[in-house]
């Protein structure tokens, strides 16, 4: 922390006053915080994607398995109305 009162002041001086001073450390400070929130856009838009991809395949997954399950129960079902309808004309 080598600054002292003297070297302030004349930084201070340079860019305009202190308030001048104050303003531009602010300035860059956004600036800076600026160019690290758009470094993490690209990674965060690539993030919801990959989310978003991972969700739509396990929604088609589910899907798919539902429309098989309904299948299999609609065969069930007739394999069971058949057997029914054969067991009536036997008896």
């Amino acid at each position: 922390m080598g600054w002292n009162y003297a070297q302030l002041s004349h930084l201070a001086k340079r860019v305009g006053g202190p308030n001048a001073l104050v303003n531009q450390i602010y300035r860059n400070g956004r600036n800076m915080g600026r160019s690290d929130i758009a470094l993490l856009i690209p990674l965060a838009v690539a993030g919801g994607a990959a989310i978003y991809k991972g969700f739509e395949s396990i929604s088609n997954r589910i899907k798919a398995n539902r429309s098989k399950n309904e299948k299999k129960a609609k065969e069930a079902m007739n394999e069971l109305e058949r057997g029914i309808k054969d067991y009536d004309r036997e008896n």
